[in-house]
Formats: C-alpha cells, structure tokens, sequence
C-alpha cells in the first residue's frame, strides 16, 4: 500500500479498488468503497454492510494462475445474475484444462451446487468435453457495428459504477434506461475519437492492424493469419536511433493518439 502525500493518508490498492468495481457490477450489492488502504466496504440490497481486508496469503500453486478454474468463473458468472443467491463450488477442485497424459479413463468432473431465489436447488456438473475441444476454433471478429456499441456499454457501465450512490447495479437497471446511458456514451465515446483522445474502433483498412498496451507497459502490434485469425501478436520495440522529433511529424499531417503509458 502507497502513501498519500496530498491527503496524508493511505491511498487506494490498485486490488482493492478492481475488487470495488467487480462488486458494483453485482446486483446483489447495494453500494461500494474502495480504501483507504486495503480495505473495501460493501452493503448488500438487504441492508447489511461489511468490510474487505486485503491480507497477503501463500500462493496455491508453486506458479501464478494465468485463467481462472473453471468452476469458479462459472459459479461467478451465476452469482452475477440476480435471480440466484447461491453458487458454491464443490472442495478440491482439479485446475484445468490442463490433463494428465496419458488421459485416465474418466476424466475429473467438477461441481457447483446452486439456489435460484425461488429456494429451488442444483448440483451442476462440469466435465471436459473433448470432442468440442479437439475442433473448437475462435469465433470470427464481431461487426463493426457490434464493436461500437460494446465499447459505448462499457463506457456506459464504469460511468454508472462510478457515479451512483446507493442506486440499483447495472445489471438491474431498466433496458430502456441502460439503452438511453449506452446511446449517451456512443455519442462521447465518438466525440472522443474525433478529439483524437481515444483510438477508432475499427480499422480504416484492411492493410492497419491493432496496436495493443498491456497493464505492463509493453506495446504489441496484432498480426492477423488466415487460420489464426487475430490471435498473434508481435512486440514492438524502440528504435531510438529513427527518433524524430513529434512537432514535425504533426506539421506532415501525422495525427498521434495517445493510448497509454509504455516503460
């Protein structure tokens, strides 16, 4: 945790304020507060308020998890859904898919006991279904169309988390309502990309490919193939040698954005 100079107090964990915006999206939580420090206090829509402490832990496995277990982001997914109260994975689970080889003869199978709100119960099962896995391929990229009005619901949806006081999550809004907020980010989100504040949301032409910045600072450029699709990526790296000066790329006509902050 940093120090705040200004204010002279802790400031915000970066972890703790993704955790307050993970629980605005809920709509099971009422209200949300990241800080000071490691902490995050939530009240629920039954009234009833609590507070998150960020304490360091071992690790569960001897490297870093780079996607969640399958049960978890599941069970998640159906607590984010306002008709259920309960999704709870079953104790010890497998992380997969990674499987042991030679396969066993019956793979593991995971399970997710779940409540509707209505008091009814399941237990779901989750097993590896190797036949789609063998030809699963990525779907093609979304329509232009569809890319845009993603990007405004977004907008939509970290306007409304951030500004609201005790006001209903997102999710439990009103489609007319949700629909007039993602039409009003639409229009600031095109407003942004004439000012030159954000970077379009499509190619200009099939010849441009997408320059991406990781929460790391390196800076990537798509590579699109023709059975990859848009999965491969290349590092760019400084050529400090070609350096020019910016002035005069923009007395050529050149037209910089700015997408982040490389190191």
């Amino acid at each position: 945790m940093d120090q705040d100079p200004q204010a002279g107090q802790l400031a915000v964990d970066p972890d703790a304020e993704r955790i307050a915006d993970a629980l605005r999206s809920s709509p099971h939580i009422a209200t949300t507060t990241a800080g000071p420090g490691d902490t995050v206090l939530f009240t629920t829509t039954g009234g009833t308020a609590y507070r998150i402490r960020l304490n360091s832990t071992s690790p569960l496995t001897d490297a870093p998890m780079t996607e969640p277990i399958p049960t978890e982001a599941v069970a998640a997914a159906i607590l984010n859904h306002p008709a259920f109260v309960v999704a709870l994975p079953d104790e010890d689970v497998p992380v997969l898919p990674r499987l042991p080889e030679p396969l066993p003869e019956s793979l593991p199978v995971q399970g997710i006991t779940v409540q509707s709100r209505e008091g009814f119960f399941y237990h779901l099962t989750l097993e590896l279904d190797l036949t789609q896995a063998a030809t699963a391929r990525r779907e093609p990229p979304a329509p232009a169309a569809d890319t845009i009005h993603a990007r405004a619901e977004q907008l939509a949806v970290a306007y409304w988390n951030r500004t609201r006081t005790g006001q209903a999550a997102w999710i439990r809004l009103k489609p007319e309502i949700r629909a007039e907020l993602t039409e009003k980010a639409g229009t600031w989100l095109q407003a942004a990309e004439q000012a030159g504040l954000v970077p379009p949301a499509t190619a200009p032409s099939s010849e441009h490919a997408a320059v991406l910045l990781d929460d790391q600072g390196t800076v990537w450029a798509q590579v699109s193939t023709s059975d990859q699709g848009d999965d491969l990526v290349l590092p760019l790296v400084y050529a400090r040698e070609e350096a020019v000066h910016r002035h005069d790329l923009e007395d050529q006509g050149h037209r910089l954005t700015h997408i982040g902050w490389t190191r």
